[in-house]
């Protein structure tokens, strides 16, 4: 759930809002992820920015949708990925104030 005052994301933002049809999108940041690839000492961490879309609905007074986040890097035998070449995951996003 995304909120005004989040404690996991500090870097969640609100790109763009349209009043009219209650269209919402943004993304937030998931810091310190340590990378699975990385195999010496000190470990790398990972910044992974996931994006979001989705529809205020006032008599809710909510908003909802969904996001796409890169999954954290995998080495597999020879075939490494990236951030960048990695699978992308999906889910749920819940707009709520506090």
């Amino acid at each position: 759930m995304l909120t005004d005052r989040s404690h996991n994301n500090t870097n969640q933002r609100v790109t763009k809002k349209t009043t009219s049809s209650g269209l919402v999108s943004g993304s937030f940041v998931l810091k310190n992820d340590p990378d699975p690839t990385d195999t010496t000492a000190p470990i790398s961490l990972l910044s992974r920015t996931a994006n979001y879309t989705g529809v205020l609905v006032p008599r809710l007074g909510m908003g909802v949708g969904q996001f796409q986040l890169p999954e954290l890097p995998l080495q597999w035998k020879a075939v490494k990925t990236t951030l960048n070449t990695s699978p992308i995951w999906s889910g749920r996003v819940i707009l709520a104030s506090l």
